[in-house]
């Protein structure tokens, strides 16, 4: 019987790294990482929850899908590591994800890393600026009004401070899997004693740790300094007021092409028997169909290149990463740290990370 682990961040947890350094360097004959039978899947599914186009139907052919695919997998030890599993970082929709999690792998074990909430909120706030949805922490966080342009997008909002809650969270995965399933860990224990949480992650995994891996110089990334974020914001502003905004907005590019592909293959898959293949072929400018030697198909598929290169075009994270490191590290501001940990404190949000 195949038994299935799903790492599922949160966001700002060192997911990446994890994915980068650990995961992907696992050897084992017996565990299976992130297999492409599947995770296309569950990535569609996620992306048309996001937009509201999940429907009760559509979630049964993903469920069937899950199902049959997973029996063509020979190993007995499924690992599944995807950080938007536990929620969309800019809908705070864990919940939502939550019950689909437990639809498609009920049986499941949870990895879970949680982290200080107001140092999440703010690795938040600077991944929001990364990816394109420019605004003021006060902005991020309710404060004050969201541009009207912001405002407007179906992929972007701002944080409900009732939302964040990581003890909650924690909470509800131990009642819908059994405490027993859900093992939590801790950003600050993992990036203090790397070693020794990646240890106990292969212990959960029942596999041998045999790599050693230097997470000294893992964690040392070019942070966000207070000029380049001043800069971001005022450019934005300025893009704004020439009706240029939308260069910016290479986050929103990607997500809604993201959902106008799963809906095509998803018209696709009653021409196809496998589900990979519908994937491959939700539009004329695939792979698939460069191996007809068409020259109209070369022409098509240049021309798709191009535009993945302007969806994933992001002018922004220049100006973020141009003064990485040589001016003091961004920080909010002391009334609006004042304020946010007031927030949290009157909802009883501010919660102390729990100990792997």
């Amino acid at each position: 019987m195949q038994k299935i682990y799903v790492h599922i961040g949160l966001h700002k947890t060192a997911t990446t790294t994890l994915q980068k350094n650990v995961f992907s360097k696992i050897y084992s004959n017996n565990l299976n990482y992130n297999p492409f039978e599947i995770m296309p899947i569950i990535e569609d599914a996620m992306i048309l929850q996001d937009f509201s186009d999940l429907s009760e139907s559509r979630k049964k052919i993903y469920k069937k899908l899950v199902d049959e695919n997973l029996k063509k997998i020979n190993e007995e030890i499924i690992f599944i590591s995807n950080e938007n599993i536990s929620q969309n970082l800019f809908k705070q929709n864990w919940h939502d994800r939550l019950e689909l999690l437990n639809y498609f792998f009920p049986s499941a074990s949870i990895i879970l890393f949680i982290r200080d909430e107001v140092n999440w909120l703010r690795s938040a706030y600077l991944q929001a600026l990364h990816s394109g949805f420019i605004c003021s922490f006060e902005e991020f966080l309710s404060f004050k009004e969201l541009p009207k342009y912001l405002s407007n997008l179906k992929t972007f909002s701002s944080v409900d401070l009732q939302k964040v809650d990581h003890a909650k969270i924690v909470k509800a995965y131990n009642l819908k899997f059994g405490e027993q399933n859900v093992n939590v860990f801790s950003y600050e224990d993992l990036k203090s004693n790397p070693y020794t949480v990646i240890d106990n992650l292969f212990k959960i995994l029942s596999i041998e740790n045999t790599d050693t891996l230097n997470f000294e110089k893992t964690f040392k990334n070019k942070s966000y300094t207070q000029k380049s974020v001043e800069y971001v914001n005022n450019i934005s502003n300025l893009l704004q007021k020439i009706h240029l905004h939308r260069l910016m907005e290479a986050g929103d590019r990607q997500l809604t092409y993201r959902r106008k592909r799963a809906l095509r293959t998803l018209e696709r898959i009653d021409k196809h028997i496998d589900f990979n293949q519908a994937f491959l072929s939700y539009t004329p400018v695939s792979r698939l169909n460069l191996l007809k030697k068409n020259i109209y198909y070369l022409f098509i598929w240049l021309i798709n290149r191009i535009y993945l290169k302007f969806i994933n075009l992001n002018p922004i994270r220049l100006f973020l990463a141009r003064f990485g490191n040589k001016d003091n590290k961004w920080h909010e501001k002391s009334d609006t740290n004042k304020k946010l940990k007031k927030c949290l404190i009157g909802n009883k949000k501010l919660n102390k990370p729990f100990n792997s």
